[in-house]
């Protein structure tokens, strides 16, 4: 009993974690580490670059080159062409003075597909130190000039081995993403001294992203019309969906909330659940349209930051109605029997079936960065119709995530009007399902004016 009631504390408590989408969907990650050694520098760069700014660049590739269809043989020479631009626009300096960097074998490596928000291009250059010699000095400046006008979050890193003595540098010691800019340039000074028997490590590390849900975005690109294909494609889209909703967002927060606070019942999760998840691809296919006719006029990602703010406002609103009504009727001593209602279809909070699907609406109208990844790369390589079904399937999965913990919501709440000795918690527990509401729709409202 305590287990359950210390899960539906949990799941009260997720929003800190989970209230909505990160607006992210334009962020750029750049890692960049350096590995300091005598016979010279390696700079192992990593850009984390947003599918949404992929499927463009896709389009344009192939818009340029008169073409339709995505073969093997373009997305080489596609992604040679991101290659060749990240590489040269990373440089490298001695003492004041440019030295050349060449790439290393790994530079030719296929980028990998990481969340799948977005994929990640790895170009790894080597310099030669000018003299190694005993006691030689050098100051050093890296720098990243790479997609400079896109939003972009930091991590960067020096690895010194044997024989190598670091001074200086602009590197923290321990260092997580950043937004800040100055770590486009990594400085530092290093002497070559053989006294030196230690590696050591300075800065942020982090390893190369793999993420199962990218293989959807890897059987999207493939030229297959077998029917097992797509039988086996839309089987690990309805998996990925399910597993997905587990992560930040969804509307999982809400949801518990409201279904916790307003004392509904198994069908009000099913119908709440099943609400937010065809608004949530209605959405998605709306954006997917929106991308398709005016994404060179009006960014999609400024569209959807337009929806959260409208989401968020109606929330907020839900919330601080919710709230009021609650905290006059808990002054009022108004206390409902649990046995006497759960039975009633038209008993959650006393606002009936219509008024559950306008809040799963309002809370499903939040597009999801990952549907609209999928769908959007779908359209870049003219797979449109592929991208409808795999993100149908991707949002099953997602309905039957909710619709569990929609469930198990539900029926951890009834041991608290269930049993006397949480009584107390019973006439309390609406009015903090109403707080938590008001609190979401706070965060979403104020993280979408902030993206806008």
């Amino acid at each position: 009993m305590w287990r359950r009631l210390l899960f539906l504390v949990i799941l009260l408590l997720s929003p800190l974690v989970a209230g909505a989408h990160p607006l992210g969907m334009k962020i750029l990650g750049q890692r960049m580490v350096v590995d300091i050694k005598r016979d010279g520098i390696l700079v192992d760069y990593i850009a984390e670059i947003p599918t949404v700014d992929i499927a463009d660049w896709i389009k344009i590739h192939m818009q340029t080159k008169g073409i339709s269809n995505f073969s093997a043989e373009e997305e080489e020479d596609f992604n040679q062409k991101i290659i060749n631009m990240l590489s040269s626009g990373i440089q490298i300096s001695y003492n004041g003075v440019r030295y050349g960097l060449v790439g290393d074998r790994m530079s030719k490596e296929r980028p990998v597909i990481g969340d799948p928000n977005f994929f990640e291009y790895r170009v790894r250059l080597f310099s030669n130190i000018p003299d190694s010699s005993e006691g030689q000095i050098y100051n050093v400046t890296i720098s990243n000039k790479n997609l400079p006008n896109l939003t972009s979050v930091y991590l960067v890193g020096i690895r010194t081995g044997e024989g190598i003595e670091l001074k200086d540098t602009n590197v923290p010691e321990i260092m997580d993403w950043s937004y800040d800019p100055s770590y486009r340039e990594i400085k530092f000074t290093f002497a070559i001294n053989e006294a030196v028997k230690k590696e050591s490590l300075r800065g942020g590390f982090a390893s190369p992203s793999k993420n199962r849900e990218a293989r959807l975005i890897t059987l999207l690109k493939k030229d297959d019309k077998n029917l097992m294909f797509l039988i086996s494609l839309l089987a690990l889209a309805l998996v990925m969906g399910a597993v997905h909703a587990l992560g930040p967002g969804h509307g999982k927060a809400l949801t518990c909330a409201y279904l916790a606070g307003s004392k509904g019942t198994t069908r009000h999760a099913l119908i709440l659940s099943g609400v937010v998840t065809f608004t949530h691809t209605a959405v998605v296919y709306l954006l997917g349209i929106f991308y398709l006719i005016f994404s060179k006029r009006f960014p999609i990602e400024r569209f959807a930051n337009w929806i959260n703010l409208a989401t968020g406002a109606f929330v907020l609103s839900i919330g601080v109605y919710a709230l009021i009504q609650r905290s006059i009727g808990l002054a009022r001593g108004v206390h409902h029997d649990y046995h006497a209602d759960h039975h009633s279809d038209h008993y959650a909070d006393h606002h009936g079936t219509g008024k559950i699907i306008l809040f799963g609406m309002s809370v499903g109208i939040l597009p999801c960065p990952t549907a609209l990844a999928l769908m959007g790369f779908a359209i870049s390589i003219n797979k449109i119709l592929l991208g409808l079904v795999t993100v149908a399937a991707f949002s099953i999965g997602l309905a039957g995530t909710l619709t569990l913990i929609g469930i198990l919501t539900i029926r951890s709440s009834r041991l608290i009007y269930k049993y006397e000795r949480f009584e107390t918690i019973g006439r309390f527990l609406p009015v903090v399902s109403a707080v938590v509401v008001t609190a979401i729709g706070g965060v979403i409202v104020f993280s979408a004016l902030k993206a806008i």
